[in-house]
């Protein structure tokens, strides 16, 4: 089981994301099994974000379809580091309606 390190940030858009309508337990759900290192199921979508220059070695997963989850694994010493980013497919921040996303969240 890795450890969980939340940043400021993090907490910040996690109350904005719960003000926004978005459900707290289905992103708990996606940490949890994430944290055990346990495969996603199939429903989440997870893939490679191997494509993008800025995503580079990145994975991310789809909690609701315009909510998902963009991580890194990442070896830290001798545990394993994960970096969270939590956002919208398409219209990350700028929408003002609907908006679901976080970001800085660290497992070690």
């Amino acid at each position: 089981m890795l450890k969980v390190e939340y940043q400021g940030q993090f907490k910040k858009d996690y109350k904005l994301a719960v003000k926004r309508g978005c459900n707290p337990k289905l992103l708990a759900d996606v940490i949890t099994m994430l944290v055990n290192e346990k495969p996603l199921p199939p429903k989440y979508k997870d893939h490679s974000l191997a494509d993008s220059r800025n995503y580079k070695g990145m994975r991310a997963c789809h909690i609701q379809p315009d909510w998902l989850l963009v991580w890194r694994p990442e070896p830290f010493w001798f545990r394993a580091l994960l970096l969270f980013l939590l956002s919208l497919k398409h219209s990350l921040r700028a929408s003002a309606a609907g908006s679901c996303f976080l970001h800085n969240m660290y497992i070690q």
